[in-house]
């Protein structure tokens, strides 16, 4: 497989150093096992007729939701529609409710579905706790919105008070209900179930794009980053195994795709992030075409920019 080192990685974790040897490997057994569980659910979709009418529907205003894990490739996946003028993208809204609700797991989860729900419908200005989420998250959002006007980058900035935000939801919400197609990237959702309503709703046109990586990289990259993982902390406490964790929530989710109800099943792509490394291009058209979303060539121009086939290496900051 040839290794893949992307610029983007290399600016966004200065604190992380390479091993010398490779993270990202073909065949390694965990997810080769995932092949086994979900053999034809991956971004490699056969040109059908059958496609060709889903990506027909697909074409009309849409939601993408990235599901990922931590330190797992998520957040150089979520540039990939970030560079995209059709798409409003949100990188992790829930982010800030990790510090709210540091040990407390049915609040966060009644607090995740709430602000899902409103980011889904660009509704922000109805977020629960959106005075928090825009004082704490601000800069992360913020700073992966895509924008040409001044006015939202300055609402950005500015958004420093809980009580002063009004004016950035307002715009950030306008911008959002213009665009054709709007992207949520977050490794805070445990279990793809949490997400039904969102695609049962009737209102929404809802995919969700889970990607995995190899857990050996996944913990290596966290070990390098050097922080605690305090998603993991809020659901099983100092005394758990953050590693089985990471590995029960893979093998759980992809079998829950293969297997689960109905209404994710033309809903899904599983994408690995060792695939998306040593094609980008390739996987990225497939994913654009599964969605029926246009490619643009920003998006080609930003992966020939951010992308170096000659080095194999460590993940970025957040996802």
């Amino acid at each position: 497989m040839i290794e893949t080192k992307t610029t983007f990685e290399r600016h966004s974790s200065a604190s992380a150093k390479p091993t010398n040897h490779s993270l990202i490997r073909p065949h390694f057994s965990d997810v080769h096992r995932l092949r086994k569980i979900l053999p034809v659910r991956n971004t490699s979709l056969p040109a059908s007729e059958s496609q060709e009418v889903h990506a027909v529907v697909k074409a009309q205003r849409s939601q993408l939701i990235i599901v990922s894990q931590k330190r797992s490739g998520s957040s150089f996946v979520g540039e990939i529609f970030n560079q995209h003028r059709d798409v409003f993208y949100v990188s992790e809204p829930l982010k800030s409710l990790t510090t709210l609700f540091k040990r407390d797991k049915g609040s966060f989860d009644t607090a995740a579905h709430d602000v899902l729900n409103a980011t889904l419908q660009c509704d922000f200005q109805r977020i629960p706790v959106a005075g928090w989420v825009i004082e704490r998250s601000s800069v992360n959002t913020c700073s992966h919105v895509q924008e040409d006007t001044v006015s939202l980058r300055l609402g950005c900035k500015e958004a420093k008070s809980r009580y002063c935000d009004q004016p950035y939801l307002k715009v950030s919400a306008d911008k959002c209900r213009i665009r054709k197609h709007l992207a949520i990237k977050t490794i805070r959702v445990n279990d793809l179930g949490q997400l039904k309503s969102f695609f049962t709703t009737g209102k929404l046109n809802v995919t969700a794009l889970h990607l995995v990586r190899d857990p050996r990289g996944v913990m290596n990259s966290r070990r390098l980053l050097g922080e605690a993982n305090l998603d993991f902390l809020r659901r099983k406490g100092i005394h758990g195994d953050e590693t089985l964790d990471l590995c029960q929530h893979m093998e759980r989710n992809v079998a829950f795709a293969q297997h689960g109800p109905e209404w994710l099943q033309d809903n899904y792509i599983l994408v690995r992030y060792e695939d998306m490394a040593e094609q980008p291009h390739k996987i990225t058209a497939e994913i654009y075409r599964h969605l029926g979303w246009e490619m643009s060539e920003a998006i080609t121009k930003w992966l020939e920019a951010n992308t170096n086939h000659n080095a194999g290496g460590e993940q970025e900051t957040e996802g």
